[in-house]
């Protein structure tokens, strides 16, 4: 693991980034939302309450 995050790029994670219930990293995947698609979230409101992210996550 030490190899794959100092030699080739990959990001460290933790057990409290991923939801187990929608099997997912959070954490990584609204950082890439956000910083790729910010005006579009900004539209549904995923940040804005912890229903509307539910509702994103249940759809994707």
């Amino acid at each position: 693991m030490k190899w794959l995050v100092e030699q080739n790029g990959y990001e460290e994670s933790k057990n409290t980034d991923y939801n187990k219930e929608f099997a997912i990293d959070e954490t990584r995947l609204f950082r890439f939302l956000q910083d790729t698609q910010s005006s579009q979230m900004d539209k549904l409101g995923v940040f804005k309450s912890d229903q509307k992210k539910r509702q994103f996550l249940n759809r994707l």
